[in-house]
């Protein structure tokens, strides 16, 4: 995990799980996300979306969202309270 990334209570991010907000940031992860082995959480310098808090973000996730094994989540993304699984690819 690099850069500037605000994680919830009750998170888990399983081994293998790259998390980075070194070009696009910031990052929101929301309580209870469950983030399996593999998943690549990546965003760009440019472009934004609004977090459920009114608020620039390169990447978004919703409270209890689950992210499966292999997913990648390419920001500006917003995901919601969803479950994505592999092959996922969120641009």
């Amino acid at each position: 995990m690099i850069g500037d990334v605000r994680i919830g209570a009750q998170v888990h991010i399983a081994p293998g799980v790259s998390i980075r907000a070194d070009e696009g940031m910031p990052f929101y992860i929301g309580a209870n996300v469950n983030i399996q082995d593999g998943a690549v959480i990546h965003g760009l310098e440019q472009g934004r979306v609004t977090g459920d808090d009114g608020e620039p973000y390169s990447v978004w996730i919703s409270d209890s969202a689950s992210i499966t094994h292999m997913a990648l989540i390419h920001g500006p993304a917003y995901v919601g309270k969803v479950l994505y699984w592999f092959p996922f690819h969120c641009v």
